[in-house]
């Protein structure tokens, strides 16, 4: 499994696709330090590397995000909140990679688009 120098993910808000929801995961000393932003409310705690390493397994060896169709897999600029056709967007940097972006647009056609969304939920609401 690669190092990460971070992960971010940001999904539409299901109360209002203006807003969204989005987290962070970078690096600390010996742990993982994530970051939420719900509706501006900032909330921040540590995840060892026993929960990074889980969280990227289920990614790459369950989802095989690394795999995906090319019509799934994004650029840097193509991150921008004000499209609405992107419902999330995905984006690992790796420390001696490059980065792998992910976009969500075809609930019901894009391979593992609920597994994604419902994993990143679960994160941000803490469960």
């Amino acid at each position: 499994m690669k190092e990460i120098r971070s992960l971010s993910f940001w999904k539409r808000s299901p109360n209002s696709v203006e807003s969204v929801y989005s987290l962070t995961i970078v690096p600390n000393k010996k742990d993982y330090q994530l970051q939420i932003n719900i509706d501006n409310e900032k909330k921040e705690r540590l995840l060892s590397n026993n929960e990074v390493k889980a969280l990227l397994s289920l990614l790459f060896d369950t989802y095989q995000i690394d795999q995906c169709p090319e019509e799934y897999k994004a650029f840097r600029y193509e991150d921008d909140k004000n499209n609405f056709t992107l419902k999330f967007f995905l984006e690992i940097d790796f420390k001696d990679y490059t980065y792998l972006c992910i976009k969500g647009i075809h609930p019901f056609k894009q391979p593992h688009y609920k597994e994604i969304m419902d994993t990143f939920t679960n994160i941000l609401e803490d469960k």
